[in-house]
């Protein structure tokens, strides 16, 4: 399949997938319970992110259902030095996983040098994590002790 076919193919939940998800065929009450796995905000953010990749696969003559793993790894890399933050690329990662497995193919993100790539992303451009402001402040914590009584 050609990344332009890929790219016609849009992300739905009446796809066939893995998952079960509504127009498969599965008893009224398991296609509930699949069609509740994604909420639709984020099956939002999926097609959206599907939708750039798509693009981006046009850009450079990749198929983009199924994709290679040189097509992903390449994918990461150009959003990474395009300032992509580390949360946006995980998300457009799981797009593409998701993506393929509503259609029955092989997980790109799976394969060895995708992770490598993915891993060497998170360390370089990964921020540490933010923590949060102590509720009590230092000072008060320590007058607080001295009044406490000692055993």
């Amino acid at each position: 399949m050609t990344a332009d076919e890929g790219r016609r193919q849009p992300l739905t939940t009446q796809e066939p997938n893995p998952g079960g998800l509504p127009g498969t065929g599965l008893p009224p009450a398991e296609a509930g319970y699949a069609a509740a796995a994604r909420a639709p905000s984020t099956l939002r953010g999926y097609r959206s992110d599907w939708r750039g990749f798509t693009a981006w696969c046009l850009q450079h003559d990749e198929s983009a259902m199924p994709t290679a793993a040189p097509a992903v790894s390449g994918y990461l890399t150009d959003l990474a030095q395009a300032g992509a933050k580390v949360g946006t690329m995980s998300r457009r990662l799981s797009a593409i996983r998701f993506a393929h497995q509503l259609r029955n193919q092989p997980d790109p993100t799976r394969n060895a040098r995708v992770i490598a790539v993915w891993e060497g992303i998170r360390r370089t451009h990964g921020a540490p994590p933010v923590q949060a402001a102590p509720l009590i402040g230092a000072t008060r914590v320590v007058r607080r002790r001295r009044r406490l009584p000692q055993h």
